[in-house]
């Protein structure tokens, strides 16, 4: 998750030098609005997804523990 919002949050200047490196300009500024790709990092969404993402994975294990725990060890020794 950290390394996303570090790249999201130098993600024009990654373009930029991706540009200068191979000597293009992907979003010209005659064709395009813009020249330049926007970002912002809103905490906020950041956190929600984390969260949302732990959630669900723990909610993921719930099943296959219960159904594990209804076994016998020597079943679980036998397979």
């Amino acid at each position: 998750m950290l390394f996303g919002v570090v790249i999201a949050a130098y993600l024009p200047e990654i373009f930029s030098v991706v540009e200068y490196l191979f000597g293009f300009s992907a979003l010209d500024g005659d064709v395009y609005f813009i020249n330049y790709i926007p970002s912002e990092i809103m905490i906020n969404q950041v956190l929600i997804v984390a969260l949302t993402a732990i959630v669900v994975a723990y909610l993921a294990t719930i099943y296959p523990s219960k159904q594990a725990g209804k076994l016998q060890t020597i079943e679980l020794l036998q397979s």
